[in-house]
């Protein structure tokens, strides 16, 4: 008997000392869960408390780096673009576009000679297409391009600059394919110029249209 009870308070310690070591175990546990939970709320506010002046800086700092992009940027663009002379290119676009005008005028004297039946009106419209057919053909062998280069305005102002603005693109992007390069970009500088051309023509005529009922 006495063996007995003793081997049940061997038992009953064990299994107290056991509870005691689990307890024990447990409440580190949480200590350890809230030192962490205070250890992380103290760095999020750590990260999260940035001063108003430390944004501004670093905005500034952002705005200056822009800046001094893009004056290096234009520093550069200006280095390399040509430089141009006024006075002779005035000079050369003044003589290139009248020689145009006049080779316009010869076009339309040789029709009237040749054809003296037709109309001065109809001999304008065959000078205004020979003189593009001429612009595209020009340009199509790269003649046109260097001839704009040299004159400046000059070719551009005369019908034939419309003849070349068209004919350009559709050489330049012909390697795109038939709808999506020259189709596409046919009228890319072209477009504008038509739009607001036919726009224009089309509020002229109506302003004429109105003044023309009260006179």
């Amino acid at each position: 008997m006495k063996e007995i009870k003793t081997s049940l308070k061997e038992g009953k310690s064990a299994e107290m000392d056991a509870s005691k070591k689990e307890t024990s175990f447990k409440e580190d546990n949480l200590k350890e869960v809230e030192r962490d939970k205070k250890k992380g709320a103290k760095n999020q506010k750590g990260k999260g408390d940035i001063s108003p002046k430390a944004i501004v800086s670093a905005k500034e700092n952002a705005n200056l780096n822009e800046q001094q992009r893009n004056k290096a940027y234009n520093k550069y663009v200006n280095a390399k673009i040509p430089k141009t002379r006024p006075w002779p290119t005035l000079f050369n676009s003044f003589w290139v576009g009248g020689l145009i005008c006049v080779l316009g005028q010869g076009i339309n004297d040789l029709l009237l000679y040749i054809f003296p039946n037709i109309s001065e009106q109809s001999a304008w419209a065959y000078t205004l297409i020979i003189l593009i057919f001429i612009a595209s053909l020009l340009t199509g062998i790269g003649v046109y391009d260097k001839l704009g280069k040299f004159a400046g305005g000059g070719t551009i102002v005369p019908i034939t600059g419309f003849s070349n603005s068209i004919t350009s693109p559709s050489v330049e992007f012909k390697s795109e394919g038939i709808v999506y390069g020259i189709c596409v970009k046919m009228f890319t500088i072209a477009g504008p110029v038509i739009v607001f051309g036919i726009l224009s023509s089309a509020l002229v005529g109506l302003i004429y249209y109105i003044v023309y009922l009260f006179i």
